[in-house]
């Protein structure tokens, strides 16, 4: 007991000396360690058991280290997978109140359309109620005129069958009358706006360079065939319609 703690002193008191020895031994091959004194062979002994302890130390904090990181990257792992499923959980959410809004104002667009329909719908019908006055009122002014008109011309015979006879067929055929002058008038109008039509059409034409085959032999040129001025055997002529082309 007494020589190892001997050798313990020497070993706290002379460092230096035992780190040259330690470097001696290093630099001595394997098999001269068996056959080196016994002071040098403790020395070595102390040395490899405090190598072994301060490897065995620094493999443990290694392993901590490594055990560690593994600890706080499954954690962090366990946080990301959390913080997707939290996102995707609000990305749903954020989807669904999207929609809804969509769905909002898809259907206020429908409502303002129905509404717009009614409106439509009751303005034609006031329309309507109103066209059916103005025809009741005129029927009834007519029906006073020709009231009129029988007490002017049935004064000494107010009540004369004949004579009320008379007036209403006059009154008919002033009617009638007055209804072909509109239609002749409608007609010029209708005449009148188909020959400005055709002249624009001719306008376009002549400025675009196109040109159509005639359409009968009562001209040379495609505007020649005229329901005025076609021969009388013409298709075209008095056919302000195209009656007989469809066949």
């Amino acid at each position: 007991v007494t020589s190892n703690t001997k050798k313990s002193d020497m070993f706290l008191k002379h460092p230096s000396t035992l780190m040259k020895e330690e470097r001696e031994d290093e630099e001595l091959p394997l098999e001269c360690h068996q056959y080196a004194p016994p002071q040098i062979q403790d020395q070595v002994f102390l040395r490899e058991q405090y190598i072994r302890r301060t490897s065995s130390w620094e493999k443990w904090k290694i392993g901590r280290g490594i055990q560690v990181f593994e600890e706080y990257r499954s954690g962090l792992s366990t946080e990301y997978h959390a913080l997707l499923a939290f996102q995707s959980g609000v990305d749903q959410e954020e989807d669904k109140k999207e929609r809804q809004k969509q769905y909002l104002r898809h259907r206020r667009l429908f409502m303002d359309i129905e509404r717009e329909q009614v409106k439509e719908q009751n303005r034609q019908r006031e329309q309507k109620k109103r066209v059916e006055k103005i025809k009741k009122r005129k029927e009834q002014q007519r029906y006073a005129e020709e009231q009129k008109l029988l007490r002017m011309h049935c004064r000494e015979e107010p009540y004369s069958e004949e004579k009320i006879t008379d007036v209403l067929a006059q009154l008919q055929l002033e009617e009638i009358k007055g209804a072909r002058e509109k239609q002749h008038r409608r007609e010029k109008e209708y005449v009148r706006y188909v020959e400005a039509l055709r002249a624009q059409v001719q306008e376009k034409m002549k400025l675009y360079n196109i040109t159509l085959p005639p359409l009968c032999c009562c001209g040379p040129d495609f505007w020649d065939a005229h329901p005025d001025t076609c021969a009388n055997n013409c298709i075209f002529y008095k056919n302000y319609r195209g009656k007989f082309l469809k066949e």
